[in-house]
């Protein structure tokens, strides 16, 4: 089933059309684990990768049974939440100074429960 998100939730198709009774699905397209509904907008583009990072970025978008395309958007999305994260923390820290080494240590045991990689080191 398609699901789309709407501010912030996961919606299917068929209930984006009980809360929007004027949008019309007409056709969806399924591209790997995500659908992309005629109101999202997709941006076709031409990238070039080195050789071994596109290997490796095949590989593994086959591996999750995603296409190319799916895993690239992730892929952006992914390093775009990273760039906000690191501007929310100097902005942070602007306003209220470094973080700590008590802290960092905390934000890593908290990252370690949740089987993230804590943060790299300096």
């Amino acid at each position: 089933m398609c699901s789309a998100n709407v501010d912030g939730n996961t919606t299917s198709g068929a209930a984006l059309v009980k809360l929007h009774p004027k949008l019309r699905i007409h056709r969806v397209a399924v591209v790997g684990m995500r659908c992309y509904f005629p109101a999202m907008s997709v941006k076709k583009l031409s990238v070039a990768l080195d050789a071994k990072t596109a290997e490796a970025a095949v590989a593994s978008a086959t591996q999750r049974g995603l296409s190319l395309s799916a895993w690239l958007n992730d892929a952006a999305e992914n390093a775009l939440a990273i760039e906000a994260g690191l501007a929310a923390v100097a902005a942070w820290e602007a306003e209220h100074g470094r973080l700590t080494e008590e802290e960092l240590g905390a934000a890593d045991r908290v990252l370690d429960r949740r089987g993230r990689a804590g943060r790299r080191a300096s």
